[in-house]
């Protein structure tokens, strides 16, 4: 499983992790390890910080809990871009294996 910007010390992630291994990205670093959790330190809006694909995609399941309405805002150090949301939707479907 892949998760954008859940923090992943507490709560779904954490969980989670009891049984799946977890990838996690976030643009805020953290200190917690927590067995089961790779943490990347990675910015949705610059493609160049996440994982290129080649189009054949990335991972089998991705979640993104209260993140997506804060892109774009400019609260993170991205500038401030109304449709923020729909980049970042974009990315994350570019990287799913899901795709269609």
């Amino acid at each position: 499983m892949t998760d954008f910007s859940c923090r992943c010390t507490d709560g779904f992630v954490a969980h989670v992790a009891s049984f799946r291994d977890c990838e996690v990205f976030d643009v805020r670093p953290i200190s917690t390890k927590i067995p089961g959790v790779v943490f990347r330190q990675a910015d949705l809006m610059n493609p160049a910080s996440l994982p290129t694909t080649e189009g054949r995609g990335y991972c089998d399941s991705l979640l993104c809990l209260h993140a997506i309405e804060h892109f774009g805002l400019g609260r993170y150090g991205d500038p401030i871009n109304p449709l923020g949301y729909q980049r970042g939707i974009t990315k994350i479907v570019s990287i799913s294996m899901l795709r269609r």
